[in-house]
């Protein structure tokens, strides 16, 4: 699998959003590709630096799965693992505005044929696969007005939406922000990759305008593993 990506920042002026997918030498084969998108909540003090800090699971599951085996369990070990060094940072540093302030996190670890998603938030993931079908499989957390209820950060760790999926060779994700995936859903980001034949720099940069034009001023973040 190969990987397309971008992010950048809205009308405000400074990005609040992070991504990370394997480094270049990871053994992907053995170990998976694990890959992530945080954003954080603009209107808390940290966010930013919360969805810096998110997007650090990818390291963490790399360096235990080299060590006790890749898969889901040591994908939930992971995560665990990045709760506990907030907060431990929070702590350590007297650090009460991380405590009020989060960030999106949805990650999705690609082994063996299928997809492990854990996720928090209202960032997305768009799974496409061979044999035609798209589904978006994330939900939403956030009440109907678009506040949050469920996200990395805050004073207590909550659970993830946890859902596996089916994910055949040829299969293909897109992990996005809401600053895009609030604007494009999944049918057309489908018809999109169609129309460019999953030439995933053209998707990006189309995306990237499309969520524009349909008044999109937050901050954007795509990944298209294909």
């Amino acid at each position: 699998m190969k990987f397309a990506s971008r992010t950048e920042a809205g009308v405000k002026g400074f990005n609040q959003d992070a991504l990370a997918v394997p480094k270049e030498g990871t053994d992907t084969d053995e170990l998976g590709y694990c890959l992530a998108v945080s954003d954080g909540i603009t209107l808390c003090p940290k966010g930013g630096e919360l969805a810096e800090h998110a997007i650090k699971i990818v390291d963490i599951y790399y360096n235990f799965a080299k060590k006790d085996g890749p898969g889901e369990d040591t994908l939930d070990k992971a995560l665990d693992k990045l709760w506990e060094t907030f907060f431990v940072s929070a702590q350590l540093n007297n650090e009460k505005e991380y405590l009020s302030s989060g960030a999106t996190l949805t990650i999705a670890l690609i082994i063996n044929g299928k997809l492990h998603l854990r996720h928090l938030g209202d960032s997305t993931c768009d799974i496409f696969l061979p044999d035609g079908s798209a589904q978006r499989i994330t939900d939403e957390h956030n009440t109907p007005d678009g506040c949050l209820i469920n996200y990395f950060g805050g004073e207590v760790q909550t659970k993830p939406q946890i859902l596996t999926k089916e994910f055949p060779k040829g299969s293909k994700v897109i992990l996005s922000s809401d600053g895009i995936s609030y604007f494009l859903e999944t049918d057309f980001m489908k018809k999109l990759a169609e129309d460019l034949s999953w030439k995933a720099d053209a998707m990006i940069s189309e995306m990237f305008a499309l969520s524009a034009q349909a008044g999109s001023v937050d901050d954007r973040t795509l990944v298209i593993g294909h």
